[in-house]
């Protein structure tokens, strides 16, 4: 790799600010994406497991590599408590989990059942479910994951879970 692109790839790493944070959570998304399709793909066409399980595994897989990715490289979060970050990443996870699983289901029985769409069904057939996948996808991920990780996941937002025991009066 030649010296320019090198210095290129280390300015955009390092660099602060909003927009450049943008990108590297796009980058660390788009990873986490190709992982979650390549096991929700092998899982549905090789190991013939129904596209809801197969989307909610992909999920996961993709999951955890972002989680990986954003800690140490797009937020550069390393100096916060880990396991406050895995708390509030499970609890935004969980709701993209259910997101991009319901999403999935909801744009694909709706492309079977919706007249306008029959052409497309007809030429798709059982593989309509990744129309569904990746117009979900994106609706999450842009108006979910990114937003949430952002403004809660990897700030440094003290989370105190024990609750105080009420003293007899």
């Amino acid at each position: 790799m030649s010296v320019g692109i090198k210095r290129i790839i280390r300015s955009f790493s390092e660099r602060e600010g909003g927009f450049f944070v943008f990108l590297r959570a796009q980058c660390s998304a788009q990873l986490a994406t190709v992982l979650d399709f390549a096991v929700t793909l092998f899982l549905f066409y090789l190991c013939s497991l129904g596209y809801v399980y197969a989307t909610f595994a992909g999920a996961l897989s993709g999951a955890v590599l972002n989680c990986v990715v954003n800690y140490e490289w797009t937020f550069k979060a390393s100096g916060l408590d880990k396991r406050g970050i895995i708390f509030k990443y499970l609890l935004v996870w969980g709701g993209s989990v259910l997101l991009n699983t319901w999403g999935t289901y909801f744009f694909t029985e709706w492309m079977q059942h919706a007249s306008c769409l029959n052409a497309l069904f007809a030429l798709l057939g059982e593989h309509c479910f990744l129309v569904a996948k990746v117009l979900t996808a994106v609706l999450v991920g842009c108006g979910w994951n990114y937003f949430l990780q952002r403004s809660f996941v990897y700030r440094p937002v003290r989370m105190n879970f024990h609750l105080k025991k009420k003293q007899n009066r």
